[in-house]
Order: C-alpha cells, then structure tokens, then sequence
C-alpha cells in the first residue's frame, strides 16, 4: 500500500488501544475505518505541550520566552515562547487543583527535536523562575 501526505515531514506512528493496552499498529492489527495510524508532523515547527498549576498561571502570558531542555539531551537547550494558554483549567488528581494545558513553540529546528520527547521548561520571568513539566 501506497500513502501520499499532502506535507512533507516525519511519519510517526500513532498508538491504539488493542488487548487492554495502547500501542503502535503493525501489519495484522485490525483498524476502523476513519482511526489515525499515523501523523505526518513538520520537524521544522516543534511545540512542547504541557500543563501549568492555576497557581503559576498570572505569573505567564502569551508571548513570554522560554528555556526548553529535553530531559534525553540536557545538554542541548532549546528557546522558545508561549503560543497558546487553555482559558479554562482541568481536574487532575485533585478537585481542587486545577491546571491550564499551554503550548510552547520552539524555536528553530534541530534533528534533536522529536515528537513524544519530555521536555522541562523554564518561563523567563523578572520576578522568579518557575517550571512546568511535560
């Protein structure tokens, strides 16, 4: 079988639910019709999501710059900024802690950059250096 992706980039496989546990498609595995296999993503244009505690949130603002270090190349930072901040905060583990999802854009690109990499953040701040983990 033959793909063709309206885009050029990286295909990375997606993960499905099979015999109780998620995991990659692999030639036999059953599929519905319409269910993504595969994303096809633009290295060029990385984004680290992640969530931030309601009680960071009036400390970080739309435009704000930021360190980004993958934890499987610490040595190698990354800068970038915050693109998008979630208006409304989700429940974790607690009912009366809420987070916000944020999505932080890295800037430039480098064959370092993968999708599915954990990533820490460090939010350039005047006042104090805070951190979010993906």
């Amino acid at each position: 079988m033959r793909v063709v992706a309206p885009i050029s980039g990286l295909v990375v496989p997606k993960v499905i639910w099979k015999s109780g546990t998620m995991a990659e498609v692999i030639e036999g595995d059953e599929v519905r019709s319409g269910q993504p296999i595969m994303e096809v993503v633009d290295p060029s244009v990385m984004r680290v999501r992640t969530r931030i505690n309601q009680a960071d949130v009036p400390r970080v603002r739309i435009g704000q710059s930021a360190r980004i270090t993958l934890d499987a190349y610490p040595a190698r930072p990354f800068t970038g900024r915050l693109e998008q901040l979630s208006p409304i905060g989700i429940s974790g583990l607690s009912d009366q802690v809420r987070t916000f999802v944020a999505i932080f854009s890295i800037d430039g690109s480098d064959p370092h950059l993968l999708p599915d990499l954990a990533a820490a953040i460090d939010v350039d701040d005047a006042t104090s250096e805070r951190s979010a983990k993906r």
